[in-house]
């Protein structure tokens, strides 16, 4: 089990957006200041520990990983037609039934995963070798996604990177927040609301809302949904995506960092292959030798 927990339940800020305000210079300020505590590709020399919760919906199966190849269908600049082999070739990378531990060293060449534990025990030397045949796997499907990203770079496409919980400020960067949804003295809730000017489909219906302590300046958590179903590409139509984290300082990083996350989409490949993702994931012990001050 993981050493930390989000609030239980997660807040849900629908109702504020009913009546959202223009946002102000000051609240213009303060998220200038919770993006500051935030940090970019440097953050990616760290090493952290993922706990992964059992999936809540899958039983005893072992779903595919389509996280990644979510991102890149997410991505504002994804090309039109993207190969789905992007989505079919993301290979299985944990057991859906049991708690998950696993360690990513950044010190390595290239960063390397580690399993340390499943359900609590240590894990088989079958389940070790089947681990690592899923994390290579892995590597080259990203890898061929990365080509097709490149196929396109005279057209300014590119592949998001993997996702790291100590970088985080590029994705937000990117959707500075547009309205005001709430003003207090313990937190500050500020959004982006959907472009509809947005030539890309999943602009059009994504909307973002970031929680901010006004005290310290301290981005708390965001929330990262869409709000009607869209097609990003050929061959795919996601009905519903929601990515939810939380954030606390780091002492040894000094900076704010994710410490949880949960994704949940569904969708739909070809108009045939039905997608059901829950994805739960505790981040903790981060390292981060020869960077502690970014």
């Amino acid at each position: 089990m993981p050493k930390l927990r989000p609030p239980e339940p997660l807040l849900d800020y629908s109702e504020l957006w009913r009546n959202p305000q223009a946002i102000a210079a000051e609240e213009q300020s303060l998220w200038t200041a919770a993006l500051a505590l935030l940090s970019g590709a440097e953050g990616a020399g760290c090493s952290y520990a993922r706990w992964t919760a059992p999936c809540p919906d899958c039983g005893a199966s072992r779903p595919l990983d389509y996280a990644y190849a979510a991102r890149i269908s997410l991505a504002a600049d994804t090309p039109r037609l993207l190969p789905l082999s992007v989505w079919f070739d993301m290979p299985v990378v944990h057991d859906a039934s049991s708690w998950v531990l696993e360690r990513f060293d950044a010190g390595q060449e290239p960063a390397l995963w580690t399993l340390a534990t499943i359900g609590g025990a240590l894990p088989t030397t079958r389940q070790r070798a089947d681990y690592q045949a899923e994390k290579s796997a892995s590597a080259a499907a990203i890898a061929r996604a990365k080509r097709v990203a490149a196929d396109n770079r005279d057209e300014g496409k590119h592949a998001p990177d993997a996702f790291h919980p100590a970088v985080v400020k590029p994705l937000l960067g990117s959707h500075p927040p547009t309205v005001t949804l709430r003003r207090g003295a313990a937190e500050v809730v500020l959004g982006t609301a959907p472009d509809s000017r947005s030539r890309h489909p999943a602009a059009k219906g994504m909307q973002f809302t970031y929680s901010i302590d006004p005290a310290t300046a301290a981005l708390k958590s965001f929330d990262q949904r869409i709000l009607r179903p869209y097609s990003p590409h050929w061959g795919l139509k996601f009905r519903s995506f929601r990515r939810s984290a939380v954030l606390q300082r780091d002492p040894r990083t000094q900076r704010h960092v994710v410490v949880f996350q949960e994704e949940v989409f569904t969708a739909r490949l070809t108009m045939v292959f039905a997608i059901a993702n829950h994805t739960t994931h505790w981040y903790g012990d981060f390292g981060c030798d020869g960077c502690a001050t970014f």
